[in-house]
């Protein structure tokens, strides 16, 4: 093995740099080819697996810079093998004495997940990440590995292990592998619940904000919320933030901004901050339905607050109207726009002309906001597309 990864790591580099100098695409696939399959045929005449060779000119190919030339070379043909080294794992598996062992196949699997997640956690949380990341890692990667069904096939056949205890290991890890989307999904929901327990509650909230007055409430911290935050900085106007991300909320309470863990279309949330003292409350959710959520909430209990919301696109901007929102402005359509007028400056459109059909556009996309959102210039001053006269 250690023959394989020297003699690798000093011969690869300059061979594919010659393969590379001929820019042929198959002699470069061709190469890789040849690389898998020397080194596997290698380590077999040494006494090991192939498999443990092909791991091992990965390990080394995957260490030089071609390595993302290779990696593309190989995706078309990746899900075919993964496909066919799967069956022949499932093929290997005796069904019979996966049911007649089936108590200690599943306590097998119990011990591996919690053990192994146990000692993923510790390192993970040793090597400076905080509990809810590190719990999340330890659960995603609690699951037995590909290569175990490489080992265990090769014990069996060298006598080892014995058949039956083999079997039992090769039902556990398998079962252990289709358990990996419930334990990500059980990874990602104990970060958010343990990363929420660390979040200010409502209580701390309402203690913050019972001093402000004419405040705005802003609800999501993303990129829109956070510029909302630093636009009404600039002219000293008071604001809160609350957002259900509690990594948005983690990174800016670092900074020390006013901003909390919490769903803005809650009642119990909107109160503690202070929605009756407020002068206006900003929507800039991602979430379509959360957001809509959101401006119901706010309208239901106070039917005379400004709401402003940030909508995804136009269709979405008409469903926040009709649920109570003062204005609503689609990110997309004013994005467009503004990507429009670029288009027509490059292509020799002056700025006036370009400003002019913008403007005529923007005029036609925000019509329902009535005098909210009015273009700068006349409608009567916006260019008609010349072929056909219409918009």
């Amino acid at each position: 093995m250690a023959v394989l990864l020297g003699v690798g790591r000093l011969v690869l580099r300059p061979l594919y740099r010659v393969i590379a100098s001929v820019q042929s695409p198959e002699l470069f696939a061709a190469a890789t080819l040849l690389v898998v399959l020397g080194t596997a045929y290698a380590t077999e005449q040494a006494g090991l697996s192939m498999a443990l060779g092909a791991f091992l000119s990965g390990l080394t190919l995957a260490g030089t810079e071609f390595r993302h030339q290779i990696e593309a070379d190989v995706k078309p043909i990746r899900g075919i093998l993964l496909s066919l080294f799967f069956i022949s794992v499932g093929m290997l598996i005796d069904p019979r004495v996966v049911f007649a062992e089936l108590p200690s196949i599943l306590a097998l699997v119990a011990a591996l997940i919690v053990i192994k997640a146990a000692i993923l956690i510790v390192l993970t949380r040793l090597s400076g990440s905080g509990w809810p990341l590190s719990v999340n890692v330890g659960l995603h990667l609690a699951e037995g590995g590909e290569f175990a069904f490489v080992l265990f096939s090769l014990a069996m056949t060298a006598g080892v292990i014995g058949e039956g205890p083999g079997q039992i290991l090769l039902a556990g890890v398998a079962l252990s592998m289709a358990l990996t989307p419930l334990l990500a999904t059980a990874g990602r929901a104990a970060r958010i619940w343990l990363e929420q327990q660390a979040q200010p509650g409502a209580d701390a909230i309402a203690l913050d904000t019972e001093q402000q007055s004419g405040h705005v409430i802003i609800g999501g911290f993303g990129r829109v919320g956070r510029t909302v935050a630093r636009m009404l900085d600039e002219l000293d106007m008071p604001w809160v933030a609350v957002d259900h991300d509690a990594s948005n909320v983690q990174e800016a309470r670092k900074s020390g901004l006013p901003v909390y863990f919490g769903d803005a279309g809650r009642q119990q949330v909107l109160d503690a901050a202070g929605v009756e003292r407020a002068g206006a409350a900003v929507i800039t959710m991602n979430d379509a339905k959360a957001a809509a959520a959101a401006v119901r909430a706010l309208r239901k209990r106070l039917p005379g607050l400004p709401v402003l919301a940030r909508a995804r696109d136009p269709a979405h901007m008409h469903e926040l109207l009709e649920v109570g929102a003062s204005t609503a402005l689609p990110e997309t359509t004013e994005a467009s726009l503004m990507l429009g007028g670029a288009v027509l400056r490059v292509l020799g459109a002056d700025n006036e002309q370009a400003d002019r059909v913008v403007s005529f556009f923007r005029q036609d996309a925000y019509a329902p906001l009535g005098d909210l959102a009015q273009p700068e210039e006349a409608a009567d001053d916006a260019v008609q597309p010349q072929k056909s006269g219409k918009r």
